[in-house]
């Protein structure tokens, strides 16, 4: 079997993998986790990253024909378990997720079983816009880039424009927080790649790869406090542990609902300027972690 691997990765013929670098390409089956968990001990957070150190993983996949934790099905030519097939794929398996049209699931390492039986991608649900008016709070030192994302990201014509561009390269709104702001920063003129970074993470679908992106390379400003958000600041939250490692979900911060709530408009893949409580002392959000700000557009001082 040709082994493919997505735009950015080679093929180790050792290990069975996909890396780039030295890092091998997951999401990988359950038990492999598991054994990582055991292995790591206090460190085993780091098991539940989709890419790990490919010799590492090579170690727990084993030499078999499939990784630990799924076996090989004649009928579906793939390696699965109850859930998913596991990479490596075919150049045909991939062309045909494509033409069933699940999108942005045939460039991973981990796909539905429903996708190799042959099965069309579920129809996305339409976009959320709610409705009624929306105050969008703005500040009179928001210049730049900030007031053309926010200008541009809250019009509800440009959501819907996202959302199905979203979905024609990503296929779905689940965990699509990434997807969709990188998309808006496209279309409002700022070069955010559809490609693996250093570490094998996609910089246009995995919030610490978007965060190192634009902090490292674009020189965006970090923002620690959480009252000094501005509208237009790219927000990225706690992780689902409560720790800062890797930013559980990311959206566009479009004003405060009054003087003394922690609650905010925001714009993501969950909806159109909707109420999310940047505490995450309501509801099931994860808290305020920090916020990415272009250089060009700090507040100027009063």
């Amino acid at each position: 079997m040709t082994a493919w691997c997505p735009d950015g990765a080679l093929w180790h013929p050792v290990h069975q993998l996909c890396m780039t670098h030295q890092y091998a390409l997951g999401p990988f089956p359950q038990k492999m986790k598991q054994e990582c968990e055991k292995f790591r001990g206090q460190d085993a957070h780091e098991c539940s990253e989709e890419n790990w150190d490919i010799f590492f993983a090579g170690v727990l996949r084993g030499s078999g024909r499939c990784p630990s934790g799924s076996e090989f099905d004649v009928k579906l030519n793939a390696c699965v378990n109850d859930e998913f097939g596991y990479g490596p794929f075919t150049q045909a398996q991939v062309q045909d997720c494509r033409t069933l049209q699940w999108a942005y699931t045939c460039e991973t390492m981990q796909w539905p079983v429903a996708v190799l039986r042959g099965e069309r991608a579920p129809p996305a649900a339409n976009p959320y816009i709610s409705a009624g008016t929306h105050s969008i709070q703005t500040s009179a030192s928001l210049k730049g880039f900030s007031a053309k994302l926010l200008k541009y990201y809250a019009n509800p014509e440009n959501y819907r424009r996202i959302y199905a561009q979203v979905m024609d390269w990503f296929g779905t709104t689940r965990n699509a927080c990434v997807a969709f702001i990188s998309t808006a920063l496209r279309n409002t003129g700022l070069p955010v790649p559809r490609a693996l970074n250093a570490k094998g993470y996609n910089i246009s679908t995995w919030t610490a790869a978007l965060s190192e992106y634009l902090e490292t390379t674009l020189g965006w400003q970090r923002v620690n406090r959480i009252h000094d958000l501005t509208a237009g600041d790219v927000v990225f939250t706690l992780d689902l542990d409560g720790s800062r490692r890797i930013p559980a979900h990311v959206f566009l911060f479009a004003g405060w609902i009054d003087d003394t709530s922690p609650k905010a408009r925001v714009i993501d893949n969950q909806g159109f300027l909707h109420v999310r409580d940047l505490l995450g002392s309501q509801g099931n959000f994860t808290p305020f972690s920090y916020a990415l700000r272009p250089p060009a557009d700090q507040p100027t001082p009063k």
